[in-house]
Formats: structure tokens, sequence, C-alpha cells
């Protein structure tokens, strides 16, 4: 686990450089300093509790990561994947968690859409929420449409959650609900967004994984036609920039903390948060720089 910025490049060096760990790259440019950094730093902490690193990392990985376990993660929904041009530097990100022996077991990615002129609905049936240049790239005769009733206010600064997979062996672990939080609280503090969706099956909607997640809206009313990458049913879930907040709030609110330590780490100023350094969270955080 790391217990310095020295670990931290190690770390980086060991994973190559299209790995970065999470707490000393993370940068908090937008929203509520205190509260966002005491989530990081207790999400970090959930995936030390597991045995693993949680790490920024690139979307080629990202796709072969997925054709490595086709077993679990069928297909790579084409937003996220690098050759239909959507996923650049500046408006998409990455998080794995990596075992031990540097395997990634988790992954989530987002993207940043301006639809300032746009929303959802349009951008699903003119396919360019999934492809750069969809005439050019996009299955021949393959269709999206998003007839979920709130799909028409999903518009302006809108970030995309998706990616979302876990290794089968960590699955039941609640891992999938600090991940979906993450995703969330990093499109907040990076992008500023205005409100964040996703697309998730209907058989987990059912289940209730959405509800667990977080999600403050969740509808039906997500149909694909002729792209094997996506499913031909699903449903949509989705938050303002204000419920995710709230959301991290009530998500804070629950994990009470149990002595006054506070760390520092990477961002555009320095971030302080009040966080439970026992057990991991000592191991992990202790005597960590600031890596602005």
């Amino acid at each position: 686990m790391l217990n310095s910025q020295a670990d931290a490049r190690a770390t980086d060096a060991r994973y190559g450089i299209t790995r970065k760990a999470f707490l000393p790259s993370i940068k908090i440019e937008h929203g509520p300093a205190a509260q966002l950094s005491r989530f990081f730093i207790l999400a970090d902490a959930a995936f030390a509790d597991l045995g693993l690193d949680l790490v920024f990392a690139g979307f080629d990985e990202l796709e072969q990561t997925c054709l490595a376990n086709r077993d679990s993660w069928p297909m790579l929904n084409p937003t996220f994947a690098p050759a239909n041009g959507l996923v650049d530097p500046d408006r998409s990100f990455a998080l794995f968690g990596v075992n031990a022996k540097g395997m990634v077991v988790s992954a989530i990615g987002g993207v940043l859409f301006d639809w300032t002129q746009s929303n959802l609905r349009e951008e699903a049936a003119t396919l360019r929420l999934l492809y750069k240049e969809p005439f050019r790239m996009a299955p021949p005769n393959s269709t999206s449409q998003i007839t979920a009733a709130s799909a028409t206010r999903i518009r302006g600064r809108v970030a995309y959650s998706g990616a979302h997979w876990i290794h089968p062996t960590l699955r039941k672990r609640d891992l999938a609900t600090v991940n979906a939080r993450l995703l969330r609280a990093v499109a907040y503090a990076r992008w500023g967004m205005e409100m964040v969706f996703g697309i998730t099956s209907l058989g987990l909607l059912r289940k209730g994984h959405a509800a667990r997640n977080g999600w403050a809206h969740i509808e039906p009313g997500v149909a694909f036609d002729g792209n094997p990458a996506c499913p031909p049913a699903a449903g949509l879930v989705w938050m303002t920039a204000a419920e995710t907040l709230d959301d991290l709030v009530d998500y804070l609110a629950e994990r009470p903390t149990s002595r006054g330590e506070t760390m520092q780490f990477g961002g555009t100023q320095d971030m302080a948060a009040t966080v439970d350094l026992d057990g991991q969270y000592q191991a992990r955080v202790a005597n960590r720089e600031s890596a602005a």
C-alpha cells in the first residue's frame, strides 16, 4: 500500500506511464473540497481494504482488459473504445482497481459531453453518443433510441458514467457502490459537470443495483439495434450535480470518523479532509505530502 509520494512514484513506475496512483493524481477543480477530498480518501481506503491499488489508466488498457475478460465483460460500450474518437484526455478518464500482481480487477470510465445545444435523446438518435463520426464508424443500419421521459432534460455539460466492470471474485463486496460514486465525484471535481447519466441493463435495474449505487432517477426506455456492443433494451439512470453532491453527503454521514486527522493531496490547491486513519487508512495515507 502507498505510504508516501515516493511510494506513489514507485507504484507509477511499476505500472507504467499510463497508470497513475489515484490520490496523488486527483485534482479538485470544482465543488466542495472538504467533502470531495474526504470521499476520495475513503474510496481509496475501500480499495485498500480489498488489497487493491486505485489508479488512473488509459482507455487502450481498458479495452484490453475487456477483451481479456470476455466471460464476465462481453463487450465494451462503443463510447469508451479509443477507436471511436470520444475518449480524448481532456474530457475522459478511466479508473482501475489493481491487485498485488498488477492485474486489473475493477474498471470504470467517464466521458464529458458538451450538449449546450443538444440533449441525450438527440445525441443517441444521431449515434453521436457512441461515435465521434457515426457515418463512418457505426455499424451499417444500427440505431439508438432513448425514449425515457427525462432524456431531453439531460443537456449542458454532461458526464457519461460507463465501462463499469468488477471481476467475479470481487462481486458482492460493495465495490460497485463505491465505484459508481467515485466516477460521479471525479467527474464533478474535474469538470464541474451539470448532469451525469449511465445506461444499465434492465436485469440490474430490477435487482436494485442502480438504487444501491445512489442514482437519483431510474427510468426504462433505452433501445439499441444492430450494434452487438450495446444491449437491445436497457434503462437510463441519471442525476444532477446537486443530487450528486447530496448523495456524497449522505454517504459520508453514514461513515463517521473515529479520530480527527487530516491529510493533503494533489489539487489546484492543497486540500484537507478529516478521516479515520486507523488500520488500512493509516497504512494508505500516512505522511503523504501534497502532490500539487
